[in-house]
Protein backbone atom coordinates (compact mmCIF):
# COMPACT_ATOMS: atom_id res chain seq x y z
CA UNK A 1 0.00 0.00 0.00
CA UNK A 2 -0.89 2.59 -0.81
CA UNK A 3 -2.97 3.16 -3.31
CA UNK A 4 -3.90 7.00 -4.57
CA UNK A 5 -6.45 7.76 -6.79
CA UNK A 6 -6.77 10.83 -8.36
CA UNK A 7 -9.95 12.29 -9.64
CA UNK A 8 -9.86 15.50 -11.98
CA UNK A 9 -12.83 17.24 -13.17
CA UNK A 10 -12.58 17.96 -17.31
CA UNK A 11 -12.14 21.47 -17.24
CA UNK A 12 -8.59 21.21 -15.80
CA UNK A 13 -7.74 18.45 -18.94
CA UNK A 14 -5.75 21.70 -21.09
CA UNK A 15 -4.07 22.81 -17.82
CA UNK A 16 -3.60 20.06 -15.64
CA UNK A 17 -0.50 17.26 -16.35
CA UNK A 18 -1.82 14.43 -14.99
CA UNK A 19 1.76 12.46 -15.54
CA UNK A 20 3.16 14.93 -14.04
CA UNK A 21 0.47 15.05 -10.69
CA UNK A 22 0.56 11.30 -10.76
CA UNK A 23 4.55 11.09 -10.77
CA UNK A 24 4.58 14.02 -7.77
CA UNK A 25 2.62 11.55 -5.42
CA UNK A 26 3.90 8.52 -6.24
CA UNK A 27 7.39 9.46 -5.74
CA UNK A 28 6.64 10.97 -3.02
CA UNK A 29 4.75 7.88 -1.26
CA UNK A 30 8.42 6.01 -2.25
CA UNK A 31 10.26 8.95 -0.43
CA UNK A 32 8.33 8.87 2.75
CA UNK A 33 10.31 5.01 3.29
CA UNK A 34 6.73 4.05 5.28
CA UNK A 35 5.24 1.95 2.04
CA UNK A 36 6.88 -0.88 0.65
CA UNK A 37 8.41 0.16 -2.90
CA UNK A 38 5.85 -2.89 -4.78
CA UNK A 39 2.48 -1.83 -2.89
CA UNK A 40 2.57 1.97 -3.90
CA UNK A 41 0.03 2.04 -6.87
CA UNK A 42 -1.39 5.38 -8.33
CA UNK A 43 -4.68 5.95 -10.80
CA UNK A 44 -5.78 8.92 -12.18
CA UNK A 45 -9.63 9.06 -13.58
CA UNK A 46 -11.03 12.29 -15.15
CA UNK A 47 -14.26 13.58 -14.00
CA UNK A 48 -16.85 14.37 -16.51
CA UNK A 49 -19.88 15.64 -15.09
CA UNK A 50 -19.70 17.78 -11.97
CA UNK A 51 -21.34 20.50 -10.09
CA UNK A 52 -19.25 22.69 -7.66
CA UNK A 53 -21.62 25.12 -5.36
CA UNK A 54 -23.76 27.45 -7.33
CA UNK A 55 -21.76 26.84 -10.54
CA UNK A 56 -22.99 25.93 -13.82
CA UNK A 57 -22.38 22.09 -14.02
CA UNK A 58 -19.37 21.55 -14.98
CA UNK A 59 -18.34 25.17 -16.24
CA UNK A 60 -15.93 27.52 -14.24
CA UNK A 61 -14.72 25.46 -10.95
CA UNK A 62 -12.05 22.25 -11.46
CA UNK A 63 -11.22 20.08 -8.71
CA UNK A 64 -8.79 17.46 -7.98
CA UNK A 65 -9.51 14.92 -4.97
CA UNK A 66 -7.07 12.65 -3.73
CA UNK A 67 -8.09 9.28 -1.99
CA UNK A 68 -4.84 7.74 -0.15
CA UNK A 69 -5.60 4.05 0.80
CA UNK A 70 -3.37 2.55 3.25
CA UNK A 71 -2.69 -0.36 5.71
CA UNK A 72 -3.91 -0.14 9.33
CA UNK A 73 -2.06 0.63 12.11
CA UNK A 74 0.14 3.61 11.94
CA UNK A 75 0.54 6.23 14.51
CA UNK A 76 -0.91 9.95 14.27
CA UNK A 77 2.27 11.66 13.78
CA UNK A 78 2.81 9.12 10.57
CA UNK A 79 -0.46 9.42 9.12
CA UNK A 80 0.08 13.22 9.61
CA UNK A 81 3.69 13.30 7.43
CA UNK A 82 2.06 10.74 4.80
CA UNK A 83 -1.22 13.40 4.61
CA UNK A 84 0.94 16.85 4.86
CA UNK A 85 4.30 15.50 2.36
CA UNK A 86 1.26 14.12 -0.24
CA UNK A 87 -0.32 17.67 0.46
CA UNK A 88 2.44 19.44 -0.23
CA UNK A 89 3.36 17.50 -3.52
CA UNK A 90 -0.32 18.13 -4.37
CA UNK A 91 0.00 21.81 -3.73
CA UNK A 92 3.80 22.64 -5.60
CA UNK A 93 2.10 20.51 -8.62
CA UNK A 94 -1.48 22.73 -8.73
CA UNK A 95 -0.12 26.03 -7.59
CA UNK A 96 0.45 27.48 -11.18
CA UNK A 97 -3.58 26.67 -12.44
CA UNK A 98 -4.52 28.24 -9.28
CA UNK A 99 -3.62 31.47 -10.28
CA UNK A 100 -5.44 31.04 -13.60
CA UNK A 101 -8.16 29.65 -13.05
CA UNK A 102 -10.94 28.46 -9.83
CA UNK A 103 -9.53 24.94 -8.72
CA UNK A 104 -10.57 23.66 -5.55
CA UNK A 105 -8.23 20.27 -4.14
CA UNK A 106 -8.25 17.91 -1.45
CA UNK A 107 -6.25 15.02 -0.56
CA UNK A 108 -7.54 11.97 2.49
CA UNK A 109 -6.58 9.36 3.82
CA UNK A 110 -8.55 6.17 4.22
CA UNK A 111 -7.48 3.20 6.19
CA UNK A 112 -8.50 -0.33 4.99
CA UNK A 113 -9.86 -2.25 7.90
CA UNK A 114 -8.41 -5.77 7.79
CA UNK A 115 -11.17 -7.77 8.98
CA UNK A 116 -12.62 -6.49 5.62
CA UNK A 117 -10.14 -5.98 2.51
CA UNK A 118 -8.27 -9.00 1.20
CA UNK A 119 -5.82 -8.61 -2.04
CA UNK A 120 -4.53 -11.01 -4.40
CA UNK A 121 -2.79 -10.66 -7.76
CA UNK A 122 0.71 -11.67 -9.40
CA UNK A 123 2.77 -8.63 -8.75
CA UNK A 124 5.65 -9.85 -7.48
CA UNK A 125 6.90 -8.31 -3.79
CA UNK A 126 9.95 -6.63 -5.10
Amino acid sequence: MPHLAIEYTRNLSDTLNVDALMKSLHSTAQRLGVFPNWGIRTFATRIDLWQIGDDIVGDINGYVHVRVKIASGRDDATLRRIVDELHSALQRTLEPICTSQPVGYQIEIHEFNPATTRSGGSIPDQ
